[in-house]
């Protein structure tokens, strides 16, 4: 039988691009920012005379809530999820105030901290027209302090607190409102950070990878067409890594290897028998992570859609934490890949099937068509970019990180070329080449990892 390609060694990349990451403080305050920097101000009030329309929330006052703010001059999320988080207190009469250093950009939660599984209430957004919001803000683009304005409370549907001060209220402090719209497009997988702020002190991550297959009318790595219909998902895998540590009681958490798990989705997946009833089954691995879900090109179950609202996690039969898969959209409503989407270009010896050059391209979706953007603009974000190839039965591959941002297992980033030195070969109409002794490219993977959602694009080979 072929071996299942999209989750391989149950990702053995993932070891890599998302590392265990320790329950640490709040490592930054606003005093360390300060020290020594130019500062941007970030100020805005949260409706002192508007309460969450959430039952079960605690927070009675203004003075209840936190603001928590990832906050980086890159990339926002490292391996340390919590490495660029701080939290910021709301007065009573619900002002808050959060220092940057100038030009960073910054994602910002409104949180209950009296909420055991649930603290995020939303996320600040400034409004952009249209229904979309400026949600990982680079301050940057601002010219002076930035005034959010009055904030309610209470979340959209999809998780976002509009600002009172929408995109036009601050045009005069914005010198390229066409950027900011475009970023607005695109920024929303920072939705998805809501989980590790729910979940801190439980998790050391959450995450979910998703997989793509790059198809087209014409063969899209030979000719590295720009993206057209490149929607066909391939499905997804769902993980959380419990924090080894000591519970606030001093009790001793110990997820062992094989500890049992639940995760139980708010609603059916569809195509499978999982629902809010019936959960995913599955265990702590080795690695001390507990994945879920499979690749529909496996026989095993297929996931191939991702109920929205809250998943619940047990460990060992006890609720453990809340998770939020579909917070982080990776569609717009035409069905368009709103994330970076990377195409790799293959160059094929003349008269032969060797593989004489790759190239890498990036496109974003600017609401009309894919567009090709700057190789640096769009991984600004990643945290590491992979590009990996491999035979038939996968048992043959090489891997090479192209961006690696940080990297506690000693990997070093490399080039493209380091794929073409191993030889491999690929028919020049994109067929799978059959020469005997020699590495035959089956599959071209292109994978990066941002803010807790690891998305890889696939391209297959035809059959020869």
């Amino acid at each position: 039988m072929r071996k299942s390609r999209f989750f391989y060694a149950a990702y053995v990349a993932l070891s890599l691009l998302g590392c265990q990451i320790g329950e640490n403080a709040d490592k930054a305050t606003p005093d360390d920012i300060n020290d020594g920097n130019a500062v941007t101000t970030v100020s805005g009030t949260i409706d002192t005379g508007t309460q969450p329309s959430i039952v079960s929330r605690a927070a009675a006052a203004s003075s209840d809530y936190k603001i928590g703010v990832f906050q980086s001059a890159s990339t926002l999320v490292t391996f340390d999820f919590f490495e660029n988080y701080t939290e910021y207190d709301v007065a009573a009469d619900g002002n808050f105030s959060i220092s940057l250093q100038d030009g960073d950009s910054f994602v910002a939660f409104l949180l209950d901290p009296s909420s055991e599984f649930e603290k995020v209430m939303g996320l600040i957004g400034i409004g952009t027209g249209g229904g979309e919001y400026w949600e990982s803000i680079d301050t940057g683009l601002i010219t002076g302090n930035l005034e959010l304005g009055t904030i309610a409370p209470t979340a959209s549907p999809d998780g976002i607190l509009a600002t009172g001060n929408d995109l036009s209220s601050l045009s005069s402090q914005v010198a390229d409102i066409d950027k900011i719209r475009s970023a607005a497009l695109t920024d929303n997988t920072v939705r998805f950070l809501k989980n590790q702020v729910n979940a801190k002190g439980k998790l050391q991550k959450a995450e979910i990878n998703y997989v793509f297959v790059l198809k087209d009318t014409v063969n899209p790595v030979v000719t590295q067409a720009v993206p057209s219909d490149y929607g066909l998902f391939d499905g997804y895998q769902l993980v959380a890594t419990p924090i080894k540590g000591t519970n606030a009681d001093g009790t001793y958490m110990l997820y062992d290897e094989n500890t049992p798990a639940e995760l139980y989705p708010p609603d059916a997946i569809t195509g499978t028998a999982y629902d809010a009833s019936n959960p995913i089954v599955s265990s702590v691995n080795e690695n001390g992570s507990i994945e879920f879900g499979a690749s529909s090109s496996s026989s095993a179950t297929v996931l191939t859609s991702v109920p929205e609202g809250m998943w619940t996690l047990k460990l060992n039969g006890i609720e453990f934490a809340h998770l939020d898969y579909a917070s982080a959209r990776l569609y717009d409503s035409g069905g368009h890949i709103i994330v970076p989407v990377p195409v790799c270009g293959i160059t094929i010896g003349v008269g032969s099937d060797l593989i004489t050059a790759i190239s890498l391209k990036w496109y974003l979706w600017n609401g009309t068509s894919y567009v090709e953007v700057d190789q640096d603009e769009v991984t600004e974000q990643f945290t590491n970019t992979q590009v990996e190839v491999g035979d038939y039965e996968w048992n043959t591959r090489k891997s090479v990180f192209v961006k690696l941002i940080d990297n506690p297992y000693g990997v070093t980033a490399g080039s493209l070329s380091e794929i073409i030195d191993d030889g491999w070969h690929l028919n020049a109409d994109g067929s799978r080449a059959t020469g005997a002794g020699q590495n035959n490219l089956a599959t071209l993977s292109i994978k990066y990892w941002l803010n807790g959602m690891n998305i890889r694009f696939n391209y297959e080979a035809t059959a020869p």
